[in-house]
This record gives structure tokens, sequence and C-alpha cells, in this order.
């Protein structure tokens, strides 16, 4: 209905007409034929106010159009007539861009966007308005509709509010309006305020449903939150490493949690070119304490990302503390340009890093499995997470998956995929399996304090320093 009345309030040409065009984009052809193009066919049938062309090659409706190209009933009580051509295009990967570069459109609809990757909307977005064209398109824009997206996503990020100040300074000066995107939340489905209750069957009864039937499925509290309650949260598909021993209501603590200066702090770190630690404690009762994540803002070496975890221990106010890394074993061979190892180009600039003893990969996860399923003796959980770690908890919460097999549909290996989420799940493997309650001292924190004494001029130089102290 949003693609009719814009279509409407478009201006009419010299021959009364007014024209538009709109492209529908979903993830999937068989999504996009079975429930985007159904529905709009509810709304607007096939034959009475316009036609539906189904080839190969593209998927047309002509609103205001028969087959025969002749005006349908859509003529507005001024005389006017409407007609939209409708285009519909399945995108769901980066590399399909080329696919938009030669449209000329008026507007567009994305639909269950949260599924289509951001770099399309954006390349969408250059699109707009290029039909009629110039001064004869009266409204241009995209709107898009989904169920919640996963926390820290592109999306999360992508609908925060922030404006760009050079962005803003470039419309002041140029008199125009500054790009508006704007969030429209709706409330869960069990909300007092949930407004769409009277048009599904059963009333609210669709989500008392909808919510047992997630119990006895076992459905996490994720996908609970996500399509019962309307609210962000996580999804994940295949086969969760930790899933089932992870609780985000009993191993998330609901205020920061503060490091404790009497005991050592310890981090794992995986190496490669997206290095990041995951930082902890472990208390006098046994319980795991993850403080803070530090996540590199792109690819890159040891080189450059030292200078990342120093600038950060010392905004954390960790700067001087005995401290050790564990990091991955591999991280210890020499690279084959100066004859150093990435471990060695840490330690040269104060930072405690030794490689894990252990190299089974099962026996890592199995620490953490056991940290998560631990009570201590006063009944707190093993493992406790500071809100603010999303990352690693994402990945507990079923990012870190186990390998499907190539071979077989619905099994797997014993070796985690390699995705977003196991570089800081290896990281947090290399702190549980490997650590034993002591930092090392001496030198090394004799030589963080040296460094610290002038400032932060000592660091690094970089191009991309987000913790950088001035």
């Amino acid at each position: 209905m949003e693609i009719y009345e814009r279509a409407k309030r478009q201006a009419p040409d010299r021959d009364g007409v007014r024209r538009t065009k709109c492209i529908v984009v979903r993830n999937t052809a068989g999504e996009l034929k079975d429930t985007t193009i159904q529905t709009l066919l509810d709304w607007m049938p096939d034959g009475e106010v316009g036609t539906m062309y189904w080839s190969q090659q593209s998927l047309k409706f002509e609103l205001g159009l028969d087959s025969h190209g002749r005006a349908t009933m859509l003529e507005l009580p001024d005389g006017t007539r409407v007609h939209c051509s409708i285009l519909f295009r399945a995108l769901d990967r980066p590399d399909q861009q080329k696919k938009l570069l030669s449209l000329e459109t008026t507007f567009a609809w994305f639909n269950e966007f949260r599924e289509i990757p951001l770099q399309l909307m954006n390349a969408m977005v250059g699109r707009l308005g290029r039909f009629p064209g110039g001064d004869k398109t009266t409204w241009k824009g995209l709107w898009a509709d989904s169920n919640p997206f996963d926390e820290g996503s592109q999306y999360d990020k992508y609908f925060d509010g922030a404006q760009d100040p050079e962005i803003l300074a470039l419309a002041k000066l140029h008199g125009k309006d500054p790009p508006k995107i704007t969030l429209f939340e709706q409330p869960g489905g069990l909300d007092r305020d949930a407004e769409n209750i009277p048009n599904l069957p059963g009333g609210r009864g669709y989500y008392i449903d909808m919510l047992a039937t997630a119990k006895k499925d076992g459905r996490d509290s994720g996908w609970v939150d996500v399509h019962v309650h309307g609210k962000k949260g996580f999804l994940s598909d295949g086969l969760p490493v930790f899933a089932e021993n992870f609780n985000p209501r009993w191993h998330v603590s609901g205020v920061a949690l503060d490091a404790d200066p009497s005991l050592p702090l310890a981090f794992g770190m995986d190496f490669g070119l997206d290095p990041c630690c995951l930082f902890g404690q472990r208390t006098k009762n046994g319980q795991w304490r993850i403080l803070a994540e530090l996540l590199a803002p792109r690819k890159m070496g040891a080189l450059q990302f030292g200078p990342l975890i120093l600038d950060f221990l010392v905004a954390q106010g960790w700067g001087g503390w005995d401290h050790i890394g564990i990091g991955d074993p591999s991280a210890n061979k020499r690279n084959e340009s100066d004859g150093k190892t990435a471990m060695e180009i840490l330690r040269g600039m104060g930072i405690n890093i030794r490689p894990s003893r252990v190299q089974d990969p099962m026996k890592r996860i199995e620490a953490v499995r056991s940290a998560m399923i631990m009570n201590t003796q006063d009944g707190q959980p093993g493992m406790l997470l500071d809100p603010r770690v999303k990352m690693f908890r994402k990945a507990l919460a079923g990012g870190y998956k186990w390998r499907r097999m190539k071979t077989k549909e619905e099994q797997y290996e014993k070796r985690a995929d390699k995705n977003m989420y196991s570089h800081i799940c290896d990281g947090g493997q290399y702190l549980i399996v490997d650590f034993d309650g002591t930092a090392v001292t001496g030198g090394a924190k004799r030589a963080f304090k040296k460094r610290t004494a002038k400032g932060a001029d000592w660091r690094l130089k970089t191009d991309f320093n987000p913790y950088r102290l001035t």
C-alpha cells in the first residue's frame, strides 16, 4: 500500500499520467515469489488494478495497465491516471551490486531487510529518483521492513541515529536537508500496545501459541525475544557449540564488572589478520570474570595490533598491572621477512604473552564448557560476562558453530567452523584452558611503566586507533 500511495502522489505528466517505477527486493527468488509477490497480489489483484508478468529473467507488475497496455480503473478524481512499474529482484550477496547499476527507479521496498546485506541497500540509494528523473520526480526514497535484527549487527549501527558531522556541514553549505534515516519499532506481540492483534488468527493467542511451541521445541531466549517480543536479539542456524550451556540471564552480569587489582589480569589472544583479545580474571572462589574484549578494527598484524592492546589497557585503568597473555601457538613461529615471531614483537612492546600449552582444540572447548556449567561454592556462575562483552556473548549464544560436513547434510565435524565469531572464541579458549592464576612480573612490567611515564607519545603510529589517548 505504500507503493500505491507513493505512486498516487507523483505529479502527473502532460498526458495526465502519474508515472513511477519501484524496485521490490527480497533475499531469495523463492521467498520473493511465495511470500512478497503473493502479498502484493492480495492487495492489488492481477487483472483488476494491474497485470503481473512472469518470466525466467524478470518479474514485473504493471500497476494501472492491463496486459494490452490499456489503462485500468486506476483513475483519480482529478482525471489523472496512475501507472507504476514494479520490478522484483532477489539479492542476498554483496557481489550482486552489479544488478542495480543500470536501474533507474523512483523508490524501493526491501522486504525482510535483515536477510539482505547492508551494502545492497546503500547501493540502491544511489538509484533512487532517477525515474522520471530530475525535477519530474516528486518524491524519492526507500522503506524496508523486517523482524528485529541482531544486536550489534550492521543494521543496528545503521539505525543508531548518529549523523556524520561532515555530511551535516555539506548539507548546510549547499542548502540541502541531510539524509534522513528513521527506525520505527513496533511493540511485541504480548505487549499491551501491540497494534496488529485484531488481524491475527486467535488474536493475542497467536503469540501465546508461538511462545508455547518455542518452549517445547527448545528455542533459545534470543529466538523468543525476536519473534514474540519484537526485540533485537541473536539468531543462529547450524549446530552451535556452546548455546545449550549458555544462559545470558545467568552468565551475563546486570552491571559492569570491575577488575580486582589484587588479582592477576589475563587475556587470551587469537592472531592472524583479524586479531582479538579477551580479558578476564579468575577470582578466589574459582569464578571466571570476563571483563572486556578488544577486536581489531580492520585487517592488521601484531606490529599494528600491539599498540592497540597497550592503549586499551591504559584506557581501562589497567596500565602497569601484572598481566599475562596466552595465545595461539602458531604465533610463536618465525616469519620469513625478519625472523621474528608475532609474540616476540608483542613482548618487545612490553606485553607479556606466551603460547598456549594445549594444542587439542577439543580440550580447549571443553575447558570453556566446564567453566559455564560449573557453579562456585557460594552459588555463583562459574563464568560471568561483563554486559559490554558483546562479540564473545554472541559467540557463546550460537555464533560459534560446528563445521558442517560437505558430504552429509545434517552431520558435523568435531571442529568449529571458521567465521566472525571463531576468533574471539579461540581467544577465550586460550585464556580459560591455560591460565594458571599467575602473571609475569619484573622486566616487562617495568618496561611498560617506563614507556607510559611520558604519556602516550611512545606508541607506534597507526592509521586507525580508536583508543589513542591525547
